[in-house]
């Protein structure tokens, strides 16, 4: 890991970035675009049921925020992933939602021979 100096511009441009990755259809939309190279905003109007306005505001940040790409052809412009580290940063997450899953599944596993609801008592 490389060692930076945390200074206070460096915290928070870090912060924005983190910032532009917490929204859940910007994530949406650059696991669409890790999947399918290269859309447009109708492609991913389409892929994600959202309005082209919705679309074209979460690419806007995502592009000034250096994560995606775009290129004009023609009247279209098309989006593509442009720091590919962003894949390997959510599947260090995947990674640890499904350690975490893991570990709460363990923790349940006893009551799985426990009975929780008593018996009915026959009279």
């Amino acid at each position: 890991m490389t060692e930076m100096k945390l200074t206070k511009e460096v915290v928070h441009a870090i912060s924005e970035r983190f910032k532009a990755l917490s929204n859940p259809h910007r994530l949406e939309i650059l696991a669409l675009l890790h999947k399918e190279g290269i859309s447009t905003v109708s492609e991913l109007v389409e892929l994600t049921g959202l309005t082209q306005g919705v679309v074209s505001n979460h690419l806007q940040i995502l592009l000034s925020r250096g994560f995606v790409s775009y290129t004009k052809q023609g009247r279209f412009s098309q989006y593509g992933i442009a720091d590919p580290s962003v894949g390997q940063l959510c599947d260090i997450m995947c990674q640890r939602l499904l350690t975490q899953a893991n570990k709460k599944l363990e923790q349940l596993e006893p009551l799985k021979s426990e009975s929780l609801i008593p018996e009915k008592r026959s009279t």
